[in-house]
């Protein structure tokens, strides 16, 4: 168990790629309202970041809401 948490908090870390990388959303920021373009990061079942990653596959979402 601590294992594979271990293994996610390095990849939200960007110590080595994600699993799935989904490129060119957008993300509402719900406290203030703005949308604002990004990439989000999976390990596993998990998003572990937003941002900038290596990964194994990647998937543009084409503008569509994370």
């Amino acid at each position: 168990m601590f294992a594979q948490l271990e293994r996610k908090i390095r990849a939200a870390r960007g110590e080595g790629r994600v699993n799935l990388l989904l490129k060119n959303a957008n993300l509402n920021n719900v406290l203030s309202g703005e949308i604002h373009p990004a990439d989000g990061a999976i390990y596993g079942d998990t998003i572990v970041g937003i941002g900038r990653y290596e990964a194994e596959n990647e998937l543009d979402l084409g503008g569509r809401f994370l």
